[in-house]
């Protein structure tokens, strides 16, 4: 899939869960094919397509614990977030997936990194 058809379905989706992405997290989806895992190296942590953020955000009830977050990635029972109501909001917070609403800001933009230098 092109990358102008991967923007259209990224558009498509913050539509329909009716969100806005921070911007360096919007980039970053527009640049992972549909249905890959980013690992991000060295880490553990899985970092969702867009693809598959819908069914990870609905099989984990994200929204009846968090509606204000959106579920970007794992790393085994830790799940890690982006604020769906604050675009200009670019961190990363971490959450215990069993544990909520135990919250540990990640202040990274790790989102910006990958995109420019994939």
């Amino acid at each position: 899939m092109d990358s102008v058809s991967v923007k259209k379905n990224v558009i498509e989706l913050e539509e329909r869960l009716n969100i806005t992405f921070p911007k360096p997290y919007f980039d970053f989806l527009c640049h992972i094919k549909a249905d890959d895992v980013f690992e991000v190296e060295g880490s553990g942590i899985g970092l969702f397509s867009y693809s598959d953020l819908e069914e990870r955000n609905e099989t984990y009830e994200v929204r009846a614990y968090e509606p204000n977050y959106l579920m970007i990635g794992q790393d085994g029972d830790m799940g890690y977030f982006v604020s769906t109501n604050t675009p200009n909001d670019y961190s990363i917070r971490q959450f215990g997936i069993r544990k909520f609403p135990k919250k540990l800001v990640i202040s990274l933009l790790f989102c910006n990194f990958i995109v420019e230098n994939q």
